[in-house]
């Protein structure tokens, strides 16, 4: 019975163990990464349209299948930041990295407004989208928490 006992108590350990674990997305931090970072970036505000069947459904019974990149073709609609301040803004090609770490996948919604740090090299843009979020902030609230 002890037996019985210790191994279901290591069997639930596991699977707790094997749970994702995230630091909490925090808007300054991105952007300190971003601003700190050797790539350039732009700050983006507005939606991003896509075909979501594009984004990685995967599960528990299905790892193998994981890649850990999924590019996505996407157009942008919204504002970018500039000098004097957010400015209309429309990107037809750019590029949503949705990244899988194993069975836990990045997701992001069309036609919601993100606050987003989008890399750009040369005349392309990528945005890296997580499963523990990263550098797209959904409906940023403008005040204090």
């Amino acid at each position: 019975m002890i037996r019985t006992g210790l191994t279901a108590a290591a069997l639930l350990a596991a699977g707790q163990a094997a749970a994702l674990s995230c630091v909490r997305p925090d808007l300054a931090r991105s952007f300190n990464e971003a601003a700190a970072s050797e790539k350039q970036y732009v700050v983006l505000y507005g939606t991003f349209d896509f075909d979501l069947r594009k984004l990685p459904q995967v599960g528990w019974d299905r790892q193998q299948d994981t890649k850990p990149d999924n590019p996505i073709r996407a157009k942008f609609i919204g504002e970018s930041l500039s000098r004097q301040g957010f400015v209309p803004s429309a990107i037809s090609g750019m590029t949503l990295n949705a990244q899988c770490f194993r069975p836990w996948c990045a997701a992001i919604a069309t036609d919601t407004p993100y606050l987003a740090f989008v890399e750009k090299t040369g005349d392309s843009y990528t945005l890296a989208i997580s499963p523990c979020g990263g550098f797209a902030f959904v409906t940023p609230n403008p005040g204090p928490a």
